[in-house]
């Protein structure tokens, strides 16, 4: 059995996309607890644990919200580990969804096993000594999200993560500017010793970056467009590589599924995000499909 986490933060639209997490969670009929840590307050994922977690934003002096992961997990691993006893963790990010059911998964103590391989991860150790941070070299591998881990290993983890991004940071790496946060993680993992399985599942059964722009390794958008706040056509799904067209698929008739359940809510939302009033001509008809 596997338990998920997800750090989101008090805002609309981290938890927006936690709440259309948990609606593919549901849809998909997916039988694991997943808890939301919500850094900095309190908020509301209808039938799922959200579970109030310091919020670290400016943990180093400077704005850096990704903090608020491994800390969030610490905190909640802290005071709720016990009940996880042997657990295996699932850790995600809240701009993934589910397109089809996870298969069974089992973490094995010693051993992690995240998506990849990222290459744009891996160029950025090749610039100043990045994999020379860590105290086992041999075992970095550029990697991201989900990671599976097993709980004891993941209390491990944690502050050497934290620990990590504080010093990349600290540096001023230009190379690594919001994915520090990933990188620690890498870095983290060989530090206690642990293998890195790379398996590519975050373009089903898992979607990530589903609020990436077109370059993105997986292009399924937002409901709105996060530059222009306005809705983008659903007429058709958005094309992908090859290979990638059933997820791509799934995940268009699962946004319009859910879209239709709160459209309204859910467009006043975005227009919130841009600080604005809807312009008369996008407002939408509540009966709409």
């Amino acid at each position: 059995m596997i338990h998920a986490l997800c750090s989101i933060q008090a805002n609309t639209q981290t938890v927006y996309s936690a709440q259309l997490l948990a609606y593919s969670w549901r849809r998909m009929g997916q039988p694991d607890p997943l808890t939301f840590l919500c850094a900095g307050g309190e908020a509301e994922v209808e039938g799922f644990e959200v579970v109030p977690t310091s919020d670290m934003t400016n943990f180093d002096g400077n704005f850096y919200p990704p903090y608020n992961k491994p800390i969030g997990i610490l905190e909640y691993l802290g005071r709720h580990g016990d009940r996880l006893g042997s657990h295996s963790i699932l850790v995600l990010d809240p701009d993934m969804l589910l397109v089809e059911p996870l298969p069974d998964l089992q973490a094995t103590p010693g051993r992690v096993v995240c998506d990849g391989p990222w290459d744009w991860i891996a160029e950025n150790f090749t610039g100043p000594k990045i994999v020379e941070r860590s105290r086992r070299p041999e075992l970095v591998r550029a990697s991201g999200v989900p990671y599976l881990v097993d709980a004891t290993d993941l209390e491990m983890i944690c502050p050497q993560w934290i620990a990590h991004i504080r010093r990349l940071r600290a540096d001023h790496l230009p190379q690594l500017g919001w994915v520090a946060e990933m990188t620690g993680w890498d870095l983290a993992v060989a530090d206690v010793g642990l293998e890195t399985e790379l398996r590519q599942w975050s373009c089903g059964p898992l979607l990530h970056y589903h609020g990436a722009p077109p370059s993105a390794r997986c292009l399924a958008p937002y409901p709105w467009n996060k530059t222009t706040y306005r809705w983008r056509n659903w007429d058709e799904p958005p094309d992908l590589p090859e290979g990638m067209h059933t997820t791509a698929v799934q995940f268009h008739d699962m946004l319009q599924e859910y879209a239709a359940l709160r459209r309204q809510e859910v467009h006043a939302q975005g227009w919130a995000l841009a600080g604005r009033e809807p312009a008369p001509e996008l407002a939408l008809d509540p009966q709409a499909p």
